[in-house]
């Protein structure tokens, strides 16, 4: 996206906190995430681990976020 990071979370809708996320995760996805990740090698295997999410599912994920939001 050639977008820093600072620039692509001014431009973010929604804004939660990690345990709200962690939390509507578990609710949307049934997955429970672990508090710490320790190196890069632990968090590809999580990804690599985790099925793809149908949009359906993201959506609502999306929508409950809404509710959670900071900004």
């Amino acid at each position: 996206m050639k977008v820093s990071a600072d620039d692509l979370s001014n431009l973010s809708k929604v804004e939660i906190s990690v345990e709200d996320a962690r939390k509507l995760v578990k609710e949307v996805f049934d997955i429970d995430l672990p508090t710490s990740i320790v190196d890069q090698t632990a968090s590809r295997e999580l990804l690599e681990s985790l099925n793809v999410s149908s949009l359906e599912k993201s959506f609502e994920f999306y929508q409950k976020a809404i509710q959670y939001s900071t900004k």
